[in-house]
């Protein structure tokens, strides 16, 4: 611009059109920088220089070049911009995709996928976090392992799907009447884990007579009565240095303890 003058409008064309091949590959913060430099730049010659930037339109020919480059420009601009476009497009539209894609993993790592409960590794997490509460400040822990009723004879004489609808009930029952403390999750098969915060063995066998009275009703007034069943319970309560493997293996003790003493009822390890 200041060597030749004579051709500093397509010079400046074919700056702003780098600028604009630029826009699609660079930061949005470099290219305002650049963007800003160039104009004072420009604008400062095109203000003290001896020859002004001007649109050359001295014959036909120049006003038809001029125009051409004008519109080469325009139309690379909207070509750009198209496709920066469908590229904003693309991305969130990826962004989305990936989004539901993370949220069902951690839905299949974290919850079981018949009864939506938190799985076997979600709800013993929770159980290390009540653990690490409980030897912190002394506070009552106890746990209740559940157990189904001759769940593998309805299993086996009704079948497969009758049982997982069996599940799917009781576990559906079980979260509509549990305490809001409380956490409640799938440990494999007919099996389940009730964590009591700040229960004693004492408060938890309420709690867990309250629980049963309601679910069997809930039950009883299901959309498929025939299908009744029981539930029977094993407690342990923590003692300082338990881990949650010595907790839960004494709930399991006293849950398989339940068939001698016949079924629909509990026992306390």
């Amino acid at each position: 611009m200041v060597v030749y003058p004579e051709v500093s409008f397509l010079y400046v064309l074919i700056l702003l059109s780098v600028f604009l091949g630029a826009s699609y590959r660079m930061p949005r913060a470099w290219i305002n920088l650049s963007c800003c430099g160039a104009s004072v730049s420009i604008g400062l010659l095109t203000l003290v220089g001896d020859s002004p930037l001007q649109i050359p339109a001295a014959t036909t020919a120049q006003q038809l070049v001029a125009g051409a480059c004008c519109a080469a420009l325009l139309a690379q601009g909207v070509v750009l911009s198209k496709i920066n476009s469908d590229r904003v497009l693309l991305l969130r539209s990826l962004d989305q995709q990936m989004a539901g894609t993370l949220a069902q993993i951690e839905q299949l790592a974290n919850f079981d996928e018949l009864t939506r409960l938190p799985n076997r590794r979600n709800v013993l997490r929770t159980l290390d976090d009540e653990l690490a509460r409980s030897a912190r400040d002394g506070s009552a822990l106890t746990v209740a392992r559940l157990g189904l009723d001759h769940f593998k004879a309805i299993n086996e004489t009704r079948g497969h799907l009758a049982g997982d609808g069996m599940l799917q009930a009781f576990a559906a029952a079980v979260q509509a009447h549990r305490r809001g403390t409380d956490a409640f999750g799938r440990l494999s098969g007919a099996e389940f884990l009730l964590i009591l915060p700040t229960s004693s063995i004492h408060d938890a066998r309420l709690t867990m007579e309250h629980l049963r009275n309601a679910v069997a009703t809930t039950l009883l007034n299901d959309a498929t009565p025939d299908l009744h069943f029981t539930f029977s319970f094993g407690l342990a309560t923590w003692q300082a240095g338990d881990t949650a493997e010595a907790l839960l293996t004494r709930a399991d003790n006293a849950l398989h303890g339940v068939p001698h003493a016949g079924r629909d009822c509990f026992h306390a390890g």
